[in-house]
C-alpha cells in the first residue's frame, strides 16, 4: 500500500540536466507514465544548456531551475532540488535513464510502508538494443534482491572492514528515492561524484535504516570512449579513497577479455561488424579503466594528499559528461 495517498504531491522527481536534448525525452515520458505520474512534481536543475533540453521540457508539466554552469556540483545542485520540493519523498534520475516499468515508481514508494526506512535505491541497467554496447547489455542471471541495512548500533558498521561498509553504501542517485526530512536532516556534501555513497555510508553511521531493491530497474548507458572512462574510472577511484580509504585492486584484465569475447561471439543478433566495432570499443573502455587504476594507485602510493589531489584536478578538472552514442 502506497503510504499517504492523500498528499497533493507524494514524490518530487529531481533531475539535473545539461545538454540532454538527446534522452531528456524518454525520461521525461518514462516518468509521466508511471502509474503514479500524478503523484509526481518534476523538478529540473539546467546548468547552462546550449541544445534543446529546456525546449523539450516545456512540453512536460516539470519545474526548471536554472543555475549558472560553473556552479553545479553532484551534491549540492542535488541539495538545491531538495530546497524546492514539496513531496514527502523525493526521487532522483539523471537525463539519460529511463524507468523500466510503469509501476517502478510505486514499487519504491510502497517500501516507505516501513517507517524506519529513510531510503530506497533501486538498480541501473544497459538495455539491449544496438545503439549500445552488447558486452554491457543486461543479462539477470538471479532473481532480483530487496536487502534491508540497518544497524541500530552504529559502531557495528562502523567497526566492520572498509570493503564491507563500502559494499552496503553502494548507493546510486540514477534511481533512489528519500523521505524528503531524512534529506534535510543529512543533506548531500559537496561532491563532484559518489555523493549519494557517502550519503549511504553516512546513513548507516547515524544507525538510519536503507534498502536496496535491485527489482526496480532503471535504464541508462553511457558511451564509454577512452576519455570518459579514464576519467569516470579515476574520479571513483579518488571518491573511494577519500571516503573509505580503500586502494582499488588492478582489474582482471585477461578474465575480462575472455568476457568480452565470449559475449561478442555468442550475441545472435548483432553481426560480425558490430561485433569488432563493440570488441575495439570494448578494448578503449578497458583500457581506460586500467590506466587511470595505475595512474591513481601510484599517485596514491605513498599517501600523500597533495599528490593525490594534484593528480586528481590534471585528470578530472571537469566532471566528465555522460553521452550517448554519436555525440
Amino acid at each position: 500500500m502506497i503510504p499517504n495517498l492523500h498528499s497533493t504531491i507524494l514524490i518530487s522527481v529531481v533531475i539535473p540536466v545539461k545538454n540532454g536534448a538527446a534522452t531528456i525525452r524518454q525520461c521525461l515520458e518514462s516518468l509521466t507514465g508511471q502509474t503514479i505520474a500524478r503523484q509526481l512534481e518534476i523538478i529540473l536543475i539546467d546548468s547552462g544548456s546550449s541544445d534543446d533540453t529546456t525546449k523539450i521540457a516545456a512540453e512536460f508539466a516539470v519545474q526548471v531551475l536554472s543555475i549558472p554552469a560553473e556552479s553545479f556540483n553532484h551534491g549540492l545542485t542535488r541539495n538545491l532540488g531538495v530546497d524546492n520540493a514539496k513531496g514527502e519523498f523525493i526521487y532522483f534520475t539523471v537525463q539519460d535513464a529511463r524507468l523500466s516499468s510503469k509501476d517502478a515508481l510505486q514499487r519504491m514508494v510502497e517500501h516507505f510502508a516501513d517507517k524506519e526506512i529513510m531510503a530506497v535505491c533501486g538498480k541501473q541497467a544497459v538495455p539491449a538494443e544496438t545503439d549500445k554496447n552488447p558486452v554491457d547489455w543486461f543479462r539477470p542471471i538471479s532473481a532480483p534482491d530487496v536487502q534491508r541495512y540497518h544497524f541500530p548500533d552504529p559502531s557495528v558498521y562502523t567497526s566492520l572492514p572498509a570493503r564491507r561498509r563500502l559494499e552496503l553504501s553502494r548507493w546510486d542517485n540514477v534511481n533512489a528515492m528519500y523521505r524528503r526530512f531524512a534529506l534535510q536532516q543529512l543533506p548531500f556534501i559537496r561532491a563532484d561524484f559518489a555523493e549519494d555513497m557517502f550519503w549511504a555510508r553516512s546513513a548507516l553511521e547515524k544507525g538510519w535504516a536503507i534498502l536496496s531493491d535491485t527489482g526496480i530497474v532503471t535504464w541508462h548507458y553511457h558511451y564509454r570512449n577512452f576519455s570518459y572512462a579514464f576519467r569516470e574510472t579515476f574520479i571513483l577511484h579518488y571518491s573511494i579513497y577519500r571516503y573509505f580509504d580503500i586502494l582499488p585492486d588492478y582489474p582482471p584484465i585477461t578474465r575480462r577479455l575472455r568476457v568480452i569475447l565470449a559475449i561478442l561471439w555468442r550475441e545472435p543478433s548483432i553481426g560480425w561488424r558490430a561485433k569488432w566495432n563493440w570488441f575495439f570499443h570494448s578494448l578503449s573502455d578497458l583500457w581506460g579503466n586500467c590506466l587511470a587504476t595505475m595512474r591513481f594507485r601510484q599517485a596514491a602510493r605513498d599517501g600523500d594528499e597533495k599528490e593525490i589531489q594534484k593528480a586528481y584536478w590534471r585528470y578530472c578538472s571537469s566532471v566528465p559528461l555522460g553521452r550517448v552514442k554519436g555525440q
